[in-house]
């Protein structure tokens, strides 16, 4: 089958790399390679590739006898090769879907292997012919390599009438030969997490896709306290849509400030809250609840240092005689929150806020130069934080 041009990878000759774009629109085109490999951690760009795929190849009826679906923890690869290679009942194509993929992970030995023969006396693996670990572990490495040969040569000359898709949610080694080969007759998407210039128009298209129109400022918001998840964007605009009703397209920033979630934001002035009773459980806490809800370590610090800049300010307006809507306006937030940020800038002194902002810009910077994890860096900003005063 002839490749697509436009989903080649310019790096280098016999390699066929593409972004999950260029595959969604070359399936639109009825363009499909006999073998691909998703990979990567966003999962809502892996299920959509694969969905597509299937609704490409299949109608209802055709589905039933020509698409199969395994995971790749629990399945052989002889099994996945059997269903590869069995031709297509109904439809033009077979798709063979396998999940959790092992196969293209590097080999790395463990660390229980390399301590098991380091310390072997020469008697550890002296057992009865045919029935010690070391004759089944060989028996299995066998098979093991009998079985990824196969698989090689299957990569090689893959079946045309099958349409084989691997996914997983974790790295590739692309060095592996069996990744290298994958390339050379199928393509390799990675779907990596968007970044906040990605997901903006991704965001604006999809709400699109859903009859919606948002507004500037309610895409920025969305943006800002949505989340990293793909999924969960896509779950606040599922609530948009029901709540605007049928004929309501328009979404404005009041409407997705009233209606979509806030624990983003609640868990930042929880974490705040922490640093002013010198609560470093309580600020750890919340921090671990956020990245398990998807929001990444550097998200986390951007939107405390936000928030000390605004609370710096709101300082210095505590003793003004502004209404809400002024200092709403001056503080560039919602008015709502206008209580919550003065009450909470009451905790501090202006000094204080000042060096927290002055310790979080050094961290920043140390963050982009130095070695460690920006988890590590907001466990020490936290530590920095209960040290004040």
């Amino acid at each position: 089958m002839e490749r697509p041009a436009s989903s080649r990878n310019k790096k280098g000759s016999g390699t066929n790399e593409a972004n999950p774009a260029q595959v969604l629109e070359q399936i639109k085109q009825q363009q499909f390679h006999p073998v691909y490999l998703f990979f990567g951690p966003e999962r809502y760009l892996l299920d959509e590739l694969a969905a597509a795929l299937k609704a490409a190849l299949f109608d209802e009826v055709n589905a039933e006898f020509d698409y199969d679906l395994l995971d790749g923890e629990t399945s052989s690869l002889s099994a996945v090769l059997n269903l590869a290679n069995t031709p297509p009942w109904v439809a033009e194509r077979r798709l063979v879907l396998v999940k959790n993929v092992p196969w293209f992970r590097g080999n790395k030995k463990s660390k229980a292997d390399n301590e098991e023969t380091d310390s072997a006396s020469p008697s550890t693996f002296v057992e009865p012919a045919g029935t010690g670990a070391s004759t089944k572990r060989k028996a299995a490495e066998g098979k093991d390599s009998g079985e990824e040969a196969a698989f090689l040569n299957y990569l090689k000359e893959p079946n045309p009438t099958t349409v084989l898709v691997m996914l997983t949610a974790g790295e590739v080694d692309r060095r592996r030969k069996l990744f290298r080969t994958l390339v050379s007759n199928g393509t390799a998407v990675e779907c990596r997490e968007l970044n906040d210039r990605e997901r903006r128009p991704w965001l604006d298209r999809q709400a699109r896709a859903m009859g919606l129109t948002l507004e500037s400022a309610a895409l920025d918001y969305l943006i800002t306290f949505g989340g990293k998840s793909l999924y969960g964007l896509i779950n606040e605009l599922e609530k948009l849509r029901l709540f605007l009703g049928e004929g309501q397209t328009r979404v404005s920033l009041a409407v997705v400030q009233e209606l979509c979630s806030r624990s983003v934001e609640d868990r930042i002035f929880d974490i705040m809250q922490a640093f002013t009773e010198k609560n470093a459980p309580l600020a750890l806490s919340r921090i671990r609840e956020l990245i398990e809800a998807g929001v990444q370590p550097q998200r986390i610090f951007y939107l405390l240092v936000r928030h000390y800049r605004i609370m710096l300010r709101a300082r210095s307006l505590l003793d003004q005689a502004y209404s809400d809507q002024e200092l709403a306006s001056r503080l560039q937030v919602d008015s709502r929150l206008v209580y919550k940020y003065m009450r909470e800038a009451r905790g501090f002194s202006e000094a204080e806020l000042a060096q927290g902002l002055k310790q979080m810009l050094e961290i920043d910077v140390s963050i982009k130069t130095s070695e460690g994890s920006p988890g590590m860096w907001l466990e020490l900003l936290v530590a920095k934080a209960m040290n004040r005063g």
